[in-house]
């Protein structure tokens, strides 16, 4: 009986509810709701189990939300809230540039906690703050008005939409001036400044490669960057270098990501305007690298684009690279074909799509190191130059000999022309009194 009242108390609970929009956060309301009626947890466990097997519409996980084409109302409502991406399972791509926008850590929503650019333009829906100071104390919060005007008491609508923060200053204190003498005077006694308060939302079409094109209603400071996140950035064939943005159909901006990530120039990140559209078309050129660079990926490149400009992209070489050559793989035309591009051609080699770069690691044979040990001071590998070449200077750089030192005979082992091994010996003492020279060679060992 106690059982079949904890069930009408949960089962009524969760059936009052959406049973499409029940979160573990709703259940756990309804475990709350029994326990404080004296339920114990298997119970409560028992009857939810019950109620999830008798209908098989509810749904007790959270699942990720479809995109929404206006997830930034509410922030212009507010304009407080970040926008957040739509929370999405997606594979990363291996292009440069591409994980950027699949990011959930990464937001490019504007932020409102700057001071308003002066040359925004003012449209229907903005909420624009007046103060006014000096030999007069007021303030005025007004919405421009879809005519494109704000109300001002005593003088009546000014029109202020499609002009700039700037003109918008510059047009009020002349309009004001009428009403206050000060404003206009050879020495003004009072002061204006227009600031923006709420900004509108508007709406704008991504179309073309992204993950999910359609149309978004953003905030009135994003710019294309933020469009383009929020519909998920290009697909695995779409373009980061070639994204076009159109306004009254014409062509006004094109947006290269590499300039943006890479050289931190954000000319092109122009801001949007109500029904702009962003057209992101499919890549030109994907060339790889791979190998001893210090980021091996693939790169979308513009046409003329040379290896010189795909090593800057990559980070430049590791630290262990043969700097002196690239062999590249092209697979363009009717049959694949290879090159080994030598350095003084790095700038002026063009690279075309699908071509394949392969950076290869430097040789690790040292070129001029021998090594010492036995009865010396400091036993380790020592760096043949202009000043250590001979024995004798090797065996004073290791802190010359001890005093149990062997001084009639010592050995070399070395490798010849050939690569094959020999032993040489000498006398230790006739060294040490320079009356018997052995120049060092690459690859000694002393002992």
């Amino acid at each position: 009986m106690k059982l079949r009242t904890l069930a009408i108390t949960i089962g009524a609970f969760l059936l009052s509810l959406s049973l499409s929009a029940q979160t573990a956060a709703e259940i756990e309301m309804a475990k709350k709701m029994a326990r404080a009626q004296g339920y114990s947890e298997a119970e409560i466990n028992a009857m939810i189990q019950k109620q999830k097997s008798g209908n098989s519409t509810v749904n007790t996980t959270v699942t990720a939300t479809p995109v929404d084409r206006t997830p930034a109302q509410l922030v212009t409502e507010t304009a407080t809230e970040p926008v957040e991406k739509p929370k999405e399972t997606v594979v990363l791509s291996d292009i440069y540039g591409h994980a950027i926008f699949q990011s959930q850590n990464m937001n490019f929503v504007p932020s409102y906690n700057i001071p308003t650019p002066a040359n925004y333009k003012l449209a229907a829906g903005d909420e624009i703050v007046i103060d006014i100071w000096g030999a007069v104390y007021q303030n005025m919060t007004q919405e421009i008005s879809p005519e494109g005007s704000i109300t001002v008491p005593d003088l009546g609508p000014i029109y202020l939409a499609g002009q700039t923060i700037e003109q918008a200053e510059k047009n009020l204190k002349i309009q004001l001036g009428r009403i206050y003498s000060g404003i206009t005077a050879e020495e003004p006694t009072t002061f204006i400044r227009l600031s923006l308060g709420r900004i509108r939302s508007f709406a704008i079409n991504v179309v073309g490669d992204v993950v999910n094109p359609g149309t978004y209603t953003l905030p009135s400071l994003s710019t294309i960057s933020s469009a383009l996140y929020l519909a998920g950035g290009p697909t695995k064939i779409g373009s980061v270098r070639n994204i076009k943005v159109y306004r009254d159909n014409k062509l006004v901006n094109t947006f290269d990501l590499y300039k943006f990530m890479l050289d931190g120039d954000f000319a092109s990140n122009v801001r949007l305007e109500d029904n702009d559209l962003i057209k992101v078309n499919p890549y030109s050129s994907l060339v790889k690298i791979a190998g001893q660079v210090k980021r091996p990926m693939t790169y979308e490149m513009i046409e003329g684009e040379t290896v010189a400009k795909i090593l800057e992209y990559s980070g430049g070489f590791a630290g262990d690279a043969n700097q002196s050559r690239i062999h590249i793989t092209r697979k363009m035309g009717e049959r694949a074909e290879s090159f080994d591009v030598i350095s003084k051609d790095f700038s002026t080699f063009k690279l075309m799509d699908g071509d394949s770069l392969t950076v290869m690691p430097n040789i690790q044979d040292n070129k001029n190191r021998v090594y010492i040990e036995g009865s010396v001071w400091h036993q380790g590998s020592y760096a043949i130059s202009d000043t250590l070449n001979t024995l004798q200077q090797l065996i004073a750089a290791a802190g010359g000999v001890k005093d149990d030192v062997y001084e009639d005979r010592g050995y070399i082992q070395r490798f010849n022309e050939r690569r094959d091994t020999i032993a040489l010996h000498f006398s230790v003492k006739n060294v040490l009194e320079g009356t018997e020279e052995v120049m060092l060679m690459p690859d000694d060992s002393i002992r």
